[in-house]
């Protein structure tokens, strides 16, 4: 029995396999692109809608209503406003703004995980229960 001699790899015979590298990159800067417009736009509409629920609860109901409000819409805007407020309660409540995100950063992730499968009313409520947890925490270590 006579076995056959591998055939040697030579620029000849060497063809690329499915896509080139350029489309490769060129779609890998398109996607990253797209994406990052996604979530700017998140953090730009929320901020928005959060000032103006802000500055309409501040008029109505106070600055701790409004930083509340700031925190359940927008992670920084949350953190500004609870840090505005001073003493314990503004820490406590700058605790449960980081713990909980801020629905702009849950519309964030749910958009880059729309194809999975995992589960948004099980990470919703886990960010939940996590903002409380680390509001509790803080309240005891103040």
């Amino acid at each position: 029995v006579q076995r056959k001699k591998p055939r040697s790899r030579t620029a000849a015979n060497c063809r690329p396999i499915g896509i080139s590298a350029s489309d490769v990159v060129t779609r890998a800067i398109s996607n990253a692109a797209a994406t990052m417009l996604t979530i700017c736009a998140f953090a730009v509409f929320f901020a928005v809608v959060g000032d103006a629920l802000c500055t309409t609860l501040c008029h109505y109901f106070g600055d701790v209503a409004a930083a509340l409000a700031g925190a359940v819409c927008e992670l920084t805007l949350g953190a500004q406003g609870c840090a505005a407020l001073g003493g314990s309660a503004s820490r406590i409540l700058c605790a449960f703004a980081v713990g909980w995100s801020g629905i702009s950063v849950h519309m964030q992730i749910s958009s880059i995980l729309s194809a999975t499968k995992i589960s948004m009313r099980r990470y919703y409520l886990c960010k939940l229960l996590q903002g409380i947890l680390t509001a509790s925490l803080t309240y005891l270590f103040i």
